[in-house]
């Protein structure tokens, strides 16, 4: 009897300690889940904190809306002996055509353009959690306008959506009130962004342009106006690396009666250009820093 309450005894203190033993391992796990959870919380709290919708909303660069074109204004000068001795036509094509998406680009584009230049000038106002504005006054060609930048973030997407209100003030009858002349999407650190500007309320305040850009990467513009028979053509700039040039653009008609490809150096200004439609081939035609052709090696 006393053999048998001894050997109960003893599986009793087993168990027991099986039992402390299990208890301690489960409040170790406990523990350093605990620990784990506090950790992720922190790391994810910082996260949000990263992206806090009440902070001011970055503004994509004005050069966001801009391509480069100066490397191809027609500025060369020629002297009569370099005339005879060989032609600038390489050149003149691809500057004449880089020109008129230029121009064209300006005429429709100029008062939006400016209204968000100068929203750099004002502060960032607190709307709402996740919306901010800034509203301005600019004067444009005489004729007095009110600017409303209005901006709201997605921490979902990580990304500000914004949208800009113009008032006209004008005696002959023209004026508007927040006509929506551009609107878009960039990340929360403004190195990338997509715009859609709209053409004047005064022409037909339809969708004109959409502008897509990667800082020092990639810009390009699409026609999007379904009235236009442009619609579609786009051109858009890259930065290469590609035998001794580092920049390009790819231009392209609905047609394909002006598709080409142009490449250059942005520092010395030589370059080359491809088309089928200009040469009946797709073999690259040079220039030279002189705006010469040259024969491409």
């Amino acid at each position: 009897m006393t053999y048998q309450f001894q050997r109960n005894h003893l599986w009793f203190v087993k168990i027991d300690s099986i039992i402390k033993t299990n208890t301690m391992k489960t409040t170790i796990k406990t523990i350093i889940l605990l620990i784990l959870g506090v950790a992720i919380f922190a790391s994810c709290k910082k996260e949000r904190d990263d992206f806090d919708p009440s902070i001011p909303h970055i503004l994509p660069p004005v050069e966001s809306m801009l391509i480069d074109f100066s490397n191809f204004k027609v500025n060369y000068k020629k002297s009569t002996a370099q005339e005879a001795a060989s032609t600038v036509e390489n050149w003149t094509a691809c500057a004449l055509t880089v020109s008129l998406w230029n121009t064209m680009i300006n005429e429709n584009s100029s008062l939006p353009l400016a209204a968000y230049t100068e929203a750099f000038k004002y502060p960032d106002v607190y709307v709402s959690n996740t919306t901010r504005a800034r509203s301005y006054p600019i004067l444009s060609n005489g004729v007095s306008y009110h600017c409303k930048l209005e901006s709201t973030t997605d921490s979902k997407s990580y990304s500000t959506q914004w949208k800009m209100y113009v008032s006209k003030f004008a005696e002959d009858g023209s004026s508007y009130t927040d006509f929506v002349f551009f609107t878009g999407t960039s990340s929360s650190d403004g190195t990338s962004a997509v715009w859609r500007l709209n053409r004047d309320p005064e022409v037909n305040g339809r969708p004109y342009l959409d502008i897509t850009w990667v800082k020092n990467s990639s810009h390009k513009y699409t026609l999007v106006d379904k009235t236009d028979t442009g619609e579609g053509n786009f051109i858009e700039y890259r930065k290469i690396n590609d035998a001794g040039m580092d920049a390009q653009f790819i231009i392209q008609t609905v047609n394909h009666s002006s598709d080409l490809m142009i490449q250059w150096d942005t520092k010395n200004r030589n370059g080359r250009v491809k088309s089928q439609h200009w040469y009946n081939n797709l073999n690259w035609q040079c220039w030279g820093e002189n705006y010469l052709n040259l024969n491409c090696n």
